[in-house]
Order: structure tokens, then C-alpha cells, then sequence
């Protein structure tokens, strides 16, 4: 302990300081950005519901995906909260917070790129064509999609789903059915 006191300004007010921060890291050399972010189809719900930030509000509404608005300071927690959910949400501007991501994700790459089932993938490659990427990462037979019923409808969209953020297609299962190894 120290002799040292602290006293709080009388007219000081916690909520309009806090209001361009999204958490607890508070970074004043950080300039306050619109920040405009699109969820996919499945995540625009979560975000209408859980909105990231007061200042959020949504600005197009598509059945492919939303876009909100954000105006608040992207510091290091709210990086880490886009981050989280991957490629659900894409941060359209501004253009600095999207080469920051990329920059996380390029050096999560860099971590991840020499486990035997990328260096597999990368030694199939030539030799599948035709094949959808999620055939090469599972090395299942390329099957066309056909509708809402089939076992891989996220084929269709050009980002690859992991197990994880892949929805339920009528099997019952969390998952969709996997070959067996």
C-alpha cells in the first residue's frame, strides 16, 4: 500500500469514457472507427441478438448475410473477438482492421501449415482437380451437391466450414455424416 490517494472527478462519467472501448483494454492511441462487419447467413442471428457493441446497429439484411456498424477504438479484445468466430464475419472496413486480421491469421497459418494433413492436401492437390476443397481435406469422392437434403450443402459457398460451424442438416446429428477412416 502506498499513501497515495485517489480521488474520483466529480463530473467524471464511466459509461461516455468506456463508450468507444469494446472491453476492458483501454488504448487511447487508438482513434474511434466506423467499423462495418458481414455475417454469413448462419452468424447474423447470433449478432442480432448478442450485438458486439452498444453503437452496433444493423445496416443490410440479406438471406446470405448481414452488415453491421460499429463505432468504437478496434483494440486488441475486439480483434480477439472477431477472431473467435473465424470466417462467419468479414470486417469490410476499414481497410486497417482488415490487414490486421489478416496479418493474425497469416501468422496462424505460418504455425499450422506443416502438419502432415496440409502437406497431404498439398501433395493431392494436382492430382484433383475437379475435386471441392472439402473432398481434399477429407479425402472423400467429390459428390454433387443436390439441395437442402444432401450431407455437404456449405459446398456451395465458398468459404470452408469446420465441423464445428457446420449447421445441422436433418440426420439428427450436430454433424454431417464423415467417411470413415
Amino acid at each position: 500500500m502506498t499513501d497515495t490517494c485517489f480521488t474520483l472527478p466529480k463530473d467524471f462519467d464511466a459509461k461516455s469514457y468506456f463508450s468507444s472501448f469494446f472491453g476492458i483494454v483501454l488504448d487511447k492511441d487508438i482513434k474511434e472507427e466506423r467499423i462495418v462487419l458481414r455475417a454469413d447467413r448462419y452468424h447474423q442471428h447470433y449478432l442480432r441478438t448478442l450485438p458486439l457493441h452498444p453503437s452496433q446497429r444493423e445496416i443490410y439484411t440479406s438471406d446470405e448475410y448481414a452488415d453491421f456498424e460499429l463505432h468504437l477504438r478496434p483494440t486488441y479484445d475486439f480483434c480477439m473477438e472477431l477472431l473467435k468466430v473465424g470466417a462467419m464475419i468479414e470486417v469490410l472496413e476499414p481497410q486497417s482492421l482488415r490487414h490486421q486480421l489478416h496479418g493474425c491469421i497469416k501468422d496462424m497459418w505460418k504455425i499450422y501449415e506443416n502438419l502432415p494433413l496440409f502437406k497431404k492436401i498439398r501433395a493431392l492437390r494436382p492430382r484433383l482437380p475437379t475435386a471441392g476443397r472439402w473432398s481434399m481435406l477429407t479425402g472423400a469422392a467429390a459428390a454433387p451437391v443436390t439441395g437442402p437434403g444432401s450431407p455437404r450443402p456449405w459446398r456451395r459457398s465458398p468459404r470452408l466450414r469446420c465441423r464445428a460451424c457446420a449447421p445441422s442438416y436433418g440426420s439428427g446429428s450436430a454433424y454431417p455424416s464423415y467417411p470413415s477412416r
